[in-house]
């Protein structure tokens, strides 16, 4: 019935995936990619490879490439006096997506721990299928619970709590959310004040395959 994935060139995506008993409402939530790697706080990303067990040497190492860099910028065709960032992730350094991917697995491991502690309330997307919470690509995140007021605040406060830790940011303006055909209206417009998302009446591609089939 449904490929829950988006394909965009320049932007993350996230899916949430929400289900009342007889309803599937996703939710897309856009993260800005020209902004992502720039966002990334240093002190979130060493605790990242520390948590993942690096040795800390390399932990030293990295860290050490990743905060000792500077930059400098021309004005009217004179190099202005460099300056050092204290955040973000260089781009087009070949280690960067991988730094980045240690961040976002920081998500699931939370999504995951939060199923555990009874917290987040997995759905069946089809019929016999197993109980899913969450599926992670690099920066495309498909989030599945049940479509209850309670779950969208928690998501909503799961993904503030990881925005500050991390420092990446959810562009909710670009982001919409879109409700399975016979939503009631009035659900959509209680589940929209929650989330701040809007709602939108169609879907796109991922991978060149339709999101939604047989609509």
């Amino acid at each position: 019935r449904s490929l829950p994935k988006f394909l965009s060139n320049d932007s993350g995506l996230f899916l949430i995936l929400l289900l009342d008993p007889t309803k599937v409402v996703f939710y897309q939530v856009e993260l800005d990619l020209e902004k992502t790697f720039n966002n990334v706080n240093w002190k979130f990303l060493q605790s990242c490879l520390q948590d993942f067990g690096f040795p800390d040497i390399t932990t030293r190492l990295i860290m050490h490439c990743v905060t000792s860099s500077t930059y400098s910028i021309l004005w009217n065709g004179n190099k202005m006096p460099p300056f050092k960032p204290t955040h973000g992730l260089r781009q087009g350094d070949p280690l960067s997506p991988y730094l980045f991917i240690l961040c976002m697995e920081k998500l699931s491991i939370a999504i995951n721990n939060a199923v555990q502690r009874k917290a987040w309330d997995p759905v069946h997307i089809f019929d016999n299928s197993p109980r899913m919470s969450h599926l992670l690509f690099g920066d495309d995140v498909l989030l599945f619970t049940k479509a209850k007021n309670s779950q969208i605040r928690f998501i909503t406060d799961l993904f503030e709590r990881f925005s500050n830790a991390s420092g990446l940011k959810i562009n909710l303006s670009k982001s919409r959310a879109f409700y399975s055909t016979g939503t009631p209206s009035a659900k959509i417009d209680k589940l929209t004040s929650i989330s701040g998302i809007r709602s939108t009446t169609s879907l796109d591609k991922y991978l060149g395959f339709p999101i939604l089939k047989g609509r």
